[in-house]
């Protein structure tokens, strides 16, 4: 948790691309502002970027109590739109295997991708923290 997230003013103002790579703040706020995130996401241009950086700015997080991690890798999106509309998200993300390196163990752990949308969440439509 703590190399994604604390301390939470670096990781929503990252210092440079790389930084940005272990940010969940810009990561989530980018993929809001750009519709998605690639490597030119994680040049030193790119994290600064007055929309992105606005926007990771009002995101936090909260610890879920009863998440599963590690056996599994969730992800929980709560944002409030400008017009007060609250969207919700939810995604299993990875299961991780704890066998050896066995071929379909790497096959599974590599082929696990999600994307993280919502209901009433659109490109350019940024949401706000309460």
């Amino acid at each position: 948790m703590h190399r994604l997230w604390e301390p939470l003013a670096a990781k929503q103002r990252p210092a440079n691309g790389y930084a940005g790579k272990f940010s969940t703040p810009y990561c989530i706020a980018a993929a809001f502002v750009r519709g998605n995130v690639g490597l030119d996401a994680f040049t030193d241009d790119a994290v600064k970027e007055a929309r992105v950086v606005a926007l990771a700015s009002k995101v936090r997080y909260q610890i879920d109590p009863h998440n599963p991690y590690p056996s599994n890798f969730t992800g929980h999106i709560r944002a409030v739109l400008a017009d007060g509309r609250v969207s919700r998200s939810a995604s299993r993300i990875c299961a991780v295997a704890h066998t050896s390196r066995s071929r379909a163990a790497t096959s599974r752990r590599s082929s696990c991708s999600t994307r993280a949308t919502g209901a009433g969440m659109r490109r350019g439509r940024s949401p706000r923290s309460r």
